[in-house]
């Protein structure tokens, strides 16, 4: 969709460029909109390239963060289902079903925006379909 903007944008100070050049018009309009047409166009094509590499740098790096999240999700199952701060004062029990709310947030909005047709290349399928929440209803 931005590169198809891009070539518009990059057309229209092409086409302005040309009318300037063949019938030696002089006007401000044409310039402007030849200036303003090229300056945009050249603003689209740097925000492409950004996007690109976001979108290349997170899809080259799935595989860590997959591990990384999984480890992750390991060990708060672990602790949850060994009753790891089953104490006396619960100490650290609130702070584990915090970080089980976080980790679940975390899923739910990746799983989310995965799907989402504008900013789906920057959330890998690789990672959040293979992840699930966290069921704190059975402890």
């Amino acid at each position: 969709m931005l590169i198809i903007l891009l070539l518009f944008i990059a057309l229209i100070a092409f086409i302005t460029i040309f009318i300037h050049c063949v019938y030696k018009e002089f006007s401000c309009i044409y310039v402007l909109l030849g200036i303003i047409s090229l300056t945009l166009s050249i603003v689209s094509g740097i925000c492409l390239l950004v996007l690109s590499y976001s979108a290349i740098a997170e899809n080259v790096e799935a595989n860590g963060i997959l591990a990384s999240k999984q480890s992750e999700y390991y060990s708060l199952v672990y602790q949850i289902e060994n009753d790891f701060y089953n104490n006396d004062n619960d100490i650290g029990k609130k702070a584990l079903y915090d970080q089980i709310q976080d980790w679940n947030c975390e899923v739910s909005k990746g799983q989310n925006l995965m799907d989402n047709i504008w900013i789906g290349c920057l959330y890998p399928n690789k990672i959040y379909e293979n992840l699930q929440l966290i069921d704190l209803s059975s402890s």
